[in-house]
Parts: structure tokens; sequence; C-alpha cells
């Protein structure tokens, strides 16, 4: 599939360009791409982690804020920054010594950039096609058969006029 392909290309080129591991998965859990081990593709995320993010707007509510539009969980080794929006999660595993202020900087509008290249993915590729080659195939069949119904009519009407004879 071309989509699943052109995203798999996105986290390659961004473990590239960023130097991290990244993850993909759309809001239904399912991961889209990734170069993270504990992530693999075309794998369904852990319940418990898509429900800390699908509760995340409870979360907003409580601390009294609009929106939540990342979290990070921190482990011994590595930080886990977890990037939403509606319709995509970006996860990235990075290094402890990293600087988040300056990654996660810019990280909504990545993915807002990314919905939109995913969307344009979507469209189907339309092609104009040309049916006269077709409709003259039908106005031929038509005409043969409007030629083997006039045949036909002729020997009905000499059947009605011999029947009105006897």
């Amino acid at each position: 599939m071309k989509i699943n392909k052109e995203v798999e290309g996105i986290i390659e080129e961004i473990t590239k360009k960023l130097k991290t591991q990244c993850c993909l998965i759309n809001k239904y859990g399912i991961i889209l791409a990734s170069t993270i081990n504990e992530f693999p593709k075309n794998k369904i995320i852990s319940p418990k982690i898509l429900k800390i993010i699908s509760n995340r707007q409870k979360y907003a509510e409580a601390l009294k804020i609009d929106n939540i539009e990342s979290f990070i969980i921190e482990t011994k080794e590595f930080y886990y920054l977890f990037s939403f929006n509606k319709e995509l999660i970006l996860i990235s595993k990075l290094n402890l010594d990293i600087d988040l202020t300056k990654f996660t900087k810019n990280i909504g509008t990545f993915l807002e950039i990314l919905i939109k290249k995913i969307h344009q993915l979507e469209k189907p590729a339309v092609s104009s096609f040309d049916f006269s080659d077709e409709i003259k195939q039908m106005e031929n069949s038509l005409n043969k058969t409007n030629k083997i119904e006039e045949k036909y009519s002729i020997i009905k009407e000499l059947v009605r006029y011999l029947s009105k004879q006897e």
C-alpha cells in the first residue's frame, strides 16, 4: 500500500534527522510505522498506554488547562515522548541527555504537516477515461437489435394479416 510505504519512509527520515527512534500510531492504536523495538509495526499499542492517551482530555480538565499535546515518560535509560493530535500519535524514544524543550518545540507543527501529507496520499488518483469506443459499441448493438426487431415486425404483421384472412 502506497500510504504505508510513505509513512515508513517518513519515520525512517525522522529517525535519521532527529537521531532518535520514532513510532507513528493512528488514533485507534494501530502502529503504522516504527523504528522502536518496543512498538513493532502493524501491532496494536498496549491498551494501558492507549487508555492514558485517550484520557488526556480528562487530565487536562483536572489540571484546568485546555489541552495536553504531549507527555513524557522517563525511564532509567530513555525518555518516551508521546505527541499527539486528533489523528496521529508520535512516540519518540530519546536519550536522557537530549534537551527536551528543543525537541518538543515544533513537534505539533510536524504532526499537522504529517497529517496533511497522509491525507494527500489517501486521495485516489483519478484519471479521465474515454468512453467513446464503448458508446459506439453500444450504439452498434442497439442498431443491430433494431434491425432484427424490424425484420420480425414484418413477419408479425404478415402473420396477423394472414390470420385475419382465414
